[in-house]
C-alpha cells in the first residue's frame, strides 16, 4: 500500500495497524462467543443452577461470563436480518436448548409460563363465525359446527395452550396439517413439528435456516426443509423440501403454519423469549438455593458451649463424662458424642463453661431484597407484576395492575392478538381442507368471517359491563349473541334453556314477552327501560374513595365535630351525582346519633404554690 508518489506514509501504517487490530478483535470476540456458548450448553445439561458465574472487578465490560463486549457494529454482518444473535442454526439450537432446560428446571419460569397461558387463553377462546354481506346465516352455522367438531376431534383447547408455551420456550411454532379422507369429512390431522427438524437446504445457501422464501420477498415463506420421523430414525442430515401449501385441482391446501416470536418480519426463525433474562433466572435460583443452605446450616447449630480455660484433653474428658452415647465412624475413626437433653432440663455448668446461642451474622432480609430485584427484572421481560413472579403481593396493588390502562393489560391484549391471528389462520387452513373434500361448500372460503373472543385480561365491573352492553344492544351496536359471548355465555345453549323455561311456564325475569327465534336477535321486551335504570345506577354509584369520604363526613356529624347543615352542603358539592334526598337522609341519621363531645373537669388555677 503506497501513496501516489510511491512512498509509504505514516497514515497508511496507522491504517494497516487499525485493520490488523480489528481482525484480531473480531477473532477474539468470535472465540469468546464460542466459549460462552459451550459453557451455556454445558450449564443447560448440568442444570441451570450449577454454572459458575464470575465477576471481573478489574474490567467492568467483562462480567457474568459474557466475555468482552463487542464493539458497536461488530456483529452487524454475522447475524441475519432483524436479529444479530441468529448467526446460524447451531446458535439457534443452543439458545433453544438452554431455554428448554430452564423451562424444565426453573420453578420461577414455570410459574411465569403458567401465568402467561392463564392470561392469554384463560378457560379457552370462543370462536364466532358470521356471514358476510350477501351470504346467509346457514352458511356461517355450517362452518361453525364443522370447526367445532374438528376442534373437539383434534383437542384444540390443549393444543392452543401448547402453542403459547412453545412460542415462548422455542421462540417459534411449526404446525402441520395432514390431508385425510372424505370419511373424516375432510378434517385434517394436526401435529406439531419440532423446530430442530427444520434444517438447512442441502446447498446451505438457498435456505440456511431451513425456510425458503420468495426470491423477491424475504417475508414470504414458500417451503421448508424437514426431517421426517423416518429420516430422523435413519440419521439423515438433509431434509426434504416441502411447500407450505400444496396446489391440488387449482386449490391451495395449507400443510404448514409457522409462528415466530421476538424477531422482525424478515427474520426466518424465531428466538426464545427467555434469552435476555436467562442469567437472571440462573442467578435467582442459585441465590435462593444458597440462602436456604446457609439458613439450614445456621439452624443446625443448637448452641455453642465455650470452655474458657481448659486443655483439649480436659475438654474431651468433660464431654466423655456427660455423654449418653458414643458412636465411632469406622472410615474416619472420629468419635461423635451424644447427650440427651429432655424438655425443661436445667444445666449446671461448672466454672469456666458458658453456653451461647449461635450468632446469625447473615441478614437474610438483604438477600431477599436482591432476590426481589431479580424477580422484578424477570417480570419486566414477561410484562408481569412482581406478585405474579414471586407470589408476594405485599409490594403490589392487585387492582391497579389489571386495570384497562396498565402496561400488563395492554401487553397481554397485544399477545392475544398475535396468538389469535395465528389460530385464526389455522382455522382458515382447516376450512380449506373441508372445502377440498366436499364437506363444506366453496362459498365457505369467501362468505364468512371467523373471529376469536379471548377472555378479558383486566378486572371487569360486571354490573357496569352489563349496563353498557344493554345500551349498545338497544342502539343496534351489538347483537345478543355478541353480548352473551363477551360475558362468557354460550348463546346457543342459553337459547335452548330459555325455550325450556318458556315451555315449562317459567318467567324470564324480564318485563314483557321474550320471543325466541334462535337467531340471537330476538325482541327483549322492556329491556331498554331496565338498561336505562342500570345506566343510572352506573352513573350515580360512588367509587370506594368517595364512599370513604362520605362516611368520614357522617362520622364527623355524629361526633359533633361538624354541623349537620355544613356537612350536607359539602356532600352536595363533592358528590353532585348523588341524590339530595339520599344525602339528607344520611346526614340526618348521623345527626340523630350525635354523641356529646367529652369535656374535661375544671382544674383550679395554680399560682406556683402547693405542698
Amino acid at each position: 500500500m503506497v501513496s501516489d508518489n510511491g512512498k509509504i506514509t505514516q497514515d497508511m501504517v496507522e491504517a494497516a495497524r487499525v485493520a490488523a487490530d480489528y481482525e484480531e478483535a473480531l477473532a477474539r470476540g468470535s472465540a469468546a462467543r464460542k466459549a460462552r456458548e459451550l459453557q451455556e450448553a454445558l450449564t443447560a445439561r448440568l442444570g441451570s443452577g450449577t454454572s459458575s458465574l464470575s465477576l471481573d472487578v478489574e474490567n467492568p465490560i467483562n462480567d457474568d461470563d459474557e466475555g468482552v463486549w463487542d464493539e458497536v457494529g461488530l456483529l452487524s454482518s454475522q447475524g441475519v436480518a432483524g436479529h444479530p444473535m441468529l448467526r446460524s442454526l447451531a446458535a439457534l439450537t443452543n439458545a433453544r436448548a438452554i431455554s428448554r432446560w430452564l423451562y424444565v428446571e426453573n420453578e420461577t419460569l414455570l410459574g411465569i409460563q403458567e401465568a402467561r397461558i392463564d392470561y392469554v387463553l384463560g378457560e379457552g377462546v370462543t370462536w364466532n363465525v358470521t356471514p358476510l354481506d350477501g351470504f346467509d346465516e346457514d352458511l356461517a352455522e355450517q362452518v361453525e359446527d364443522w370447526l367445532e367438531e374438528w376442534g373437539d376431534a383434534e383437542g384444540l383447547l390443549e393444543r392452543e395452550e401448547e402453542i403459547v408455551e412453545r412460542r415462548d420456550r422455542d421462540g417459534e411454532v411449526f404446525l402441520r396439517l395432514f390431508r385425510t379422507s372424505p370419511d373424516r369429512r375432510g378434517m385434517p390431522r394436526l401435529r406439531f413439528v419440532e423446530p430442530e427438524h427444520v434444517v438447512a437446504s442441502p446447498d446451505g445457501q438457498l435456505a440456511p435456516f431451513g425456510i425458503e422464501t420468495d426470491p423477491d420477498d424475504a417475508a414470504t415463506a414458500v417451503a421448508l426443509y424437514l426431517l421426517t420421523p423416518a429420516m430422523v430414525r435413519a440419521g439423515a442430515a438433509e431434509g426434504q423440501r416441502m411447500p407450505f401449501a400444496d396446489v391440488l385441482d387449482g386449490q391451495a391446501l395449507v400443510q404448514f403454519l409457522h409462528l415466530r416470536a421476538n424477531v422482525t418480519e424478515n427474520t426466518p426463525r424465531g428466538w426464545p423469549t427467555v434469552w435476555p433474562c436467562r442469567r437472571s433466572f440462573a442467578r435467582g435460583e442459585k441465590l435462593l438455593r444458597n440462602m436456604s443452605m446457609t439458613a439450614g446450616l445456621q439452624a443446625a447449630i443448637a448452641m455453642i458451649r465455650e470452655h474458657q480455660v481448659a486443655t483439649r484433653a480436659q475438654v474431651e474428658s468433660y464431654l466423655d463424662s456427660n455423654r449418653d452415647l458414643l458412636l465411632t465412624d469406622t472410615r474416619s475413626g472420629r468419635d461423635t458424642r451424644y447427650t440427651k437433653i429432655d424438655a425443661g432440663t436445667v444445666i449446671d455448668a461448672p466454672s469456666g463453661v458458658t453456653y451461647k446461642t449461635p450468632i446469625h451474622s447473615i441478614n437474610a432480609a438483604d438477600h431477599v431484597a436482591i432476590l426481589q430485584a431479580e424477580r422484578r427484572a424477570q417480570g419486566t421481560r414477561y410484562r408481569l407484576p412482581e406478585y405474579a413472579v414471586s407470589s408476594d403481593a405485599s409490594n403490589a396493588n392487585f387492582a391497579s395492575t389489571q386495570v384497562a390502562e396498565s402496561p400488563m393489560v395492554k401487553h397481554y391484549k397485544r399477545l392475544q392478538g398475535h396468538v389469535g391471528r395465528f389460530l385464526r389462520d389455522l382455522r382458515w387452513a382447516a376450512v380449506g381442507h373441508g372445502v377440498f373434500f366436499g364437506a363444506l361448500p366453496e362459498e365457505a372460503l369467501r362468505g364468512v368471517e371467523i373471529r376469536p373472543t379471548f377472555p378479558s385480561v383486566e378486572v371487569r365491573d360486571m354490573i357496569g359491563q352489563s349496563a353498557r352492553l344493554a345500551v349498545e344492544h338497544e342502539a343496534g351496536v351489538v347483537s345478543r349473541k355478541t353480548w352473551r359471548t363477551s360475558v362468557g355465555y354460550d348463546s346457543d345453549q342459553e337459547d335452548r334453556l330459555l325455550e325450556e323455561e318458556a315451555g315449562a311456564g317459567l318467567t324470564s325475569g324480564l318485563s314483557g314477552d321474550v320471543e325466541l327465534d334462535g337467531e340471537g336477535e330476538d325482541d327483549l321486551g322492556d329491556l331498554p327501560q331496565a338498561a336505562a335504570g342500570a345506566q343510572d345506577v352506573e352513573r350515580t354509584a360512588l367509587n370506594g374513595a368517595q364512599v370513604t369520604s362520605l362516611v368520614e363526613l357522617a362520622m364527623n356529624v355524629s361526633a359533633g365535630l361538624m354541623p349537620e347543615q355544613a356537612a350536607l352542603e359539602i356532600a352536595r358539592v363533592a358528590f353532585p351525582a348523588a341524590s339530595p334526598e339520599s344525602l339528607q337522609r344520611i346526614m340526618s341519621s348521623a345527626a340523630a346519633h350525635t354523641q356529646p363531645a367529652p369535656t374535661a373537669e375544671p382544674v383550679a388555677p395554680s399560682f406556683g404554690g402547693g405542698r
